[in-house]
């Protein structure tokens, strides 16, 4: 049967922890898409922000500096690792490699500063959402052991009504 079943049955009681289980699985059904939702909707406004970032870049000189200065080293990093990885010999890898035209390094240089702002935006929800499901899953697994010490202690309180039951004395029931 499945929880639905087992809250809802006519003519019977529901069962408190199938109700909370039910409770606790469609809140979960629901948190998923809002979570992926805002997930979505913080991605899409990062891209423009991104290529508004790329466009002042282009018309700033500071920001025109940096990106050519930036360009200019991703621009030798990629030649030289891509000449390592080809076999070069070690004379050749560290050979002089020709800069960029300028033009070239600042739109580069703009491309690879809006698209790190994209990808530290995706990586700062990913850990983000990580972080509260994890909380969410701690908070879960106290509300689960903070249940079983309730059971284990009224599993313990029959033990001792049983014992003493068997001994015949007078049962003394503690109320919590």
């Amino acid at each position: 049967m499945g929880l639905m079943s087992e809250c809802l049955l006519p003519n019977s009681n529901p069962n408190p922890l199938a109700i909370e289980n039910l409770y606790i699985e469609l809140a979960t059904l629901l948190e998923m898409p809002l979570i992926k939702l805002g997930y979505l909707l913080i991605r899409t406004v990062a891209k423009p922000v991104a290529n508004v970032l790329k466009k002042q870049t282009k018309n700033h000189p500071l920001f025109r500096s940096v990106c050519v200065r930036l360009a200019q080293t991703y621009h030798r990093s990629e030649i030289k690792m891509s000449r390592r990885l080809g076999g070069a010999s070690k004379a050749v890898t560290e050979a002089a490699v020709r800069p960029l035209d300028e033009q070239k390094a600042i739109e580069v240089g703009a491309n690879f500063l809006g698209e790190t702002l994209v990808f530290i935006v995706a990586g700062t929800v990913l850990i983000l959402d990580q972080t509260v499901s994890a909380q969410k899953e701690q908070a879960r697994r106290q509300v689960i052991e903070e249940k079983f010490n309730q059971i284990f202690k009224e599993i313990d309180e029959i033990k001792s009504e049983i014992t003493q039951l068997k001994e015949n004395k007078p049962v003394t029931t503690k109320k919590s």
